[in-house]
C-alpha cells in the first residue's frame, strides 16, 4: 500500500487566513486615509470661475461708514482678463497653484473680452493661443486688484504666456 498525503485545501491552511485578514486591513485603512485626505485637500484647493467684467476695468471697492475706500472681502486673489480686439477666438490652460502645493488647471476657450477669477491662489500661469490669424489678444493677471503681469500678440495664430509671482 502507498500512503500519499492529501494536501489541504489552501482555505484551510492557517497561514493563509492571516494574510487575508492583514491585507483586508491595508486596504480599509488605505481607503479610510485616502478619502480623509482628498476632503482636506479639497477645502484648500484653488479654484476658479467666470466673471464679470467691471466698468472700466476697475477693481470692485466700496466705502465704509467713515467714508474711506475698502476691499470688497470677497475679492478674489487673482482675477485674469482676456482683452484685445472684439470676438478674437481663443484657447488654452490656466494653472493655479495654492500656498499649500494643490494645484488646479482648466482648459478655457472663448472670445474677448473675458474675465476669470481665482480664489485661494498663490501662483498663477496663463497661457492662451488665438484660433485666427487677426486680431489682438491681451491677458493681464491681477493680485488683488492691482496689474502684476501682463501680455499680448497679434501674430497669426499668437500665443500669450504669462505667469504671476508667488504670492
Amino acid at each position: 500500500m502507498s500512503s500519499e498525503k492529501v494536501k489541504k485545501s489552501i482555505f484551510k491552511r492557517w497561514w493563509f487566513w492571516v494574510l487575508a485578514v492583514i491585507l483586508i486591513i491595508i486596504i480599509a485603512s488605505a481607503a479610510a486615509g485616502g478619502a480623509a485626505n482628498s476632503s482636506n485637500a479639497a477645502a484648500s484647493q484653488p479654484t476658479m470661475s467666470n466673471g464679470t467684467t467691471h466698468p472700466a476695468g476697475k477693481a470692485s471697492t466700496s466705502k465704509n461708514a467713515t467714508g474711506t475706500k475698502k476691499s470688497n472681502s470677497s475679492s478674489p486673489d487673482f482675477t485674469i482678463k482676456v482683452t484685445g480686439t472684439a470676438n478674437t477666438k481663443f484657447s488654452g490652460d490656466i494653472d493655479v497653484v495654492a500656498s499649500n502645493g494643490s494645484s488646479n488647471s482648466e482648459t478655457k476657450s472663448g472670445a474677448v473680452p473675458q474675465t476669470y477669477t481665482v480664489k485661494k491662489g498663490a501662483e498663477v500661469s496663463v497661457v492662451l493661443q488665438k484660433s485666427g490669424t487677426t486680431g489682438t489678444l491681451k491677458v493681464e493677471i491681477l493680485h488683488q486688484g492691482k496689474l502684476v503681469k501682463e501680455s499680448s500678440t497679434k501674430a497669426q495664430y499668437g500665443a500669450v504666456s504669462v505667469s504671476s509671482p508667488l504670492y
